[in-house]
């Protein structure tokens, strides 16, 4: 009679890792607690005027979406490098890794993201331009560059997910 064992302790330490990297995610945007700008409006308002407008009031400046579009295989490259070392990590599958490790490796893509959309503001080959009087007003075509403010709000975290996350 031949036993056979089979110990799955590796493979169910990597399944539980799994299941811990699944409840956290990277935003990255302008969040809440952001701050306004000196008219008062909250930046994730004036991100999202400009988002989203339909051209009437304010020129249509989808930064996020732009540098998404630019960027998507980029971050998503990053995000996988990212991965494919945790997974090799000898603690992945020797016990419990840490929720700051894998906290760490989500916040390097999040940070990534932060500087590529931030890299677009100012720029008028991926935005609309400024008007030309806002261009004579200001001396340069920078669009969504006034005080630096709305650049400087856009952040990355990391965060456990949850259902309705509006922030």
């Amino acid at each position: 009679m031949i036993k056979l064992e089979i110990n799955t302790k590796e493979l169910d330490n990597f399944i539980d890792n799994l299941a811990i990297l699944e409840q956290q995610e990277v935003a990255t945007g302008i969040f809440r607690e952001s701050g306004r700008n000196k008219d008062n409006i909250p930046y994730p308002v004036l991100m999202a005027m400009h988002e989203f407008s339909d051209g009437s009031r304010y020129p249509k400046r989808p930064l996020i979406t732009k540098s998404a579009e630019i960027n998507a295989l980029k971050w998503t490259k990053k995000q996988a490098k990212g991965l494919r070392l945790l997974f090799l990590d000898k603690s992945f599958t020797a016990g419990k890794v840490p929720l700051s490790k894998i906290n760490n490796i989500l916040q390097i893509t999040g940070d990534t993201m932060q500087k590529d959309i931030k890299r677009i503001i100012g720029k008028d080959t991926h935005l609309a331009s400024n008007a030309d009087s806002v261009i004579k007003a200001k001396g340069k075509n920078t669009p969504l560059v006034e005080s630096g403010g709305l650049k400087k709000a856009i952040d990355s975290k990391v965060r456990p997910k949850t259902k309705g996350n509006k922030n």
